[in-house]
């Protein structure tokens, strides 16, 4: 007996034949999944360069009018804020200890000069060095 199906034949007892169909659908499957990540990808690198080329990658930045202007970013390259950087696995010494106290005592009396240096004024612009915009 032979009926040709759309997915295959039928054996002598009537049953069609499932390897083709499993075959068949497996290769869908991958050929759908691969076809997904392309276009995910496509559209997700067309999205990001609309993004970037209109400008709107600006205005989700919290405050604008605080990007450092070209100026600016030479000044802090010329002359770099020290950073306190200490080796996590360097020997701790007498030079090393006074360095850190140092920095140690730096903060400290920065803080200081707040009434209260955990409550919220310890996060405003002024403390946080963001110079306040006057509207005119």
């Amino acid at each position: 007996m032979t009926d040709d199906l759309a997915t295959g034949q039928t054996n002598q007892n009537g049953e069609a034949n499932q390897n083709n169909q499993e075959i068949k659908g497996g290769r869908n499957l991958f050929i759908l999944g691969v076809l997904s990540v392309a276009i995910t990808v496509v559209l997700s690198c067309v999205a990001l360069f609309l993004y970037r080329y209109s400008g709107d990658v600006y205005l989700d930045l919290s405050r604008p009018k605080d990007l450092p202007t070209e100026e600016e970013i030479e000044a802090a390259a010329k002359n770099p804020k020290p950073e306190a950087n200490f080796s996590d696995s360097g020997k701790i010494n007498e030079d090393t200890l006074n360095e850190y106290l140092e920095k140690l005592k730096a903060e400290i009396e920065y803080l200081k000069k707040f009434e209260n240096p955990f409550g919220d004024k310890a996060l405003s612009n002024e403390s946080l060095g963001i110079p306040v915009e006057t509207e005119e």
